[in-house]
């Protein structure tokens, strides 16, 4: 509860008032591109949008690591995006959804931490709050990448290095029922996001649900 209430100082810390308050969220495929039978309408921050006070701007793309990774640039490089956002017409926060990549890719876990400390340190030196949101579950979230590593190395490497920087990490508690092919989310999967997503900024004075 304290890390979330120092989290949410932080978020809200430049609202101004006079405007709507606006976020942006750093993601991959989860959120940038319908899969399977889900269409674009019914995904998460479609839906999310529609309902709350607030502007929410989704950044990222298909296949984003944190981390830059086979020639791509990965999410630590979308600094510039986040200020050209934030400066044209002023932001509140960043949430930071973005790793399932980093596991399926094999980013080794040091570059991964060390390229999410520079994303984190980079938006708050922009004086915008930062939330995390731990890599989502997946059918081979147990499988070991090929440096060894599972998905939940890549969740508590976020927990830890966004606690590093006062921000707290939220888990959205998904199950294989939520997915097109365990990966991507299905229209109830991505309903039952946004419905959590909502909760989490109503909690935090983001936004109001309208």
């Amino acid at each position: 509860m304290k890390k979330l209430i120092v989290a949410a100082a932080m978020m809200l810390a430049s609202i101004d008032a006079s405007a709507a308050n606006r976020y942006a969220v750093i993601s991959d495929s989860i959120f940038t591109q319908a899969y399977g039978t889900t269409r674009p309408s019914k995904m998460a921050f479609n839906l999310v949008s529609a309902k709350i006070d607030a502007i929410v701007h989704v950044i990222g793309s298909p296949g984003a690591t944190v981390a830059p990774q086979g020639g791509h640039l990965g999410a630590v490089d979308m600094l510039d995006a986040i200020e050209f956002i934030s400066g044209r017409g002023g932001m509140d926060g960043v949430f930071i959804q973005v790793s399932t990549n980093d596991h399926g890719l094999g980013v080794p876990l040091e570059t991964y931490k060390s390229s999410l400390r520079t994303l984190v340190s980079g938006i708050q030196s922009k004086g915008l709050g930062v939330m995390c949101i731990k890599p989502i579950w997946k059918f081979n979230q147990d499988v070991s990448n090929a440096v060894g590593l599972k998905l939940s190395h890549y969740q508590q490497a976020m927990t830890d290095v966004c606690a590093e920087y006062g921000a707290a990490t939220l888990t959205f508690n998904a199950t294989s029922a939520d997915f097109v092919e365990g990966v991507h989310l299905n229209e109830a999967g991505h309903s039952k996001f946004a419905e959590w997503f909502i909760n989490v900024g109503a909690y935090l004075g983001a936004w109001k649900r309208i």
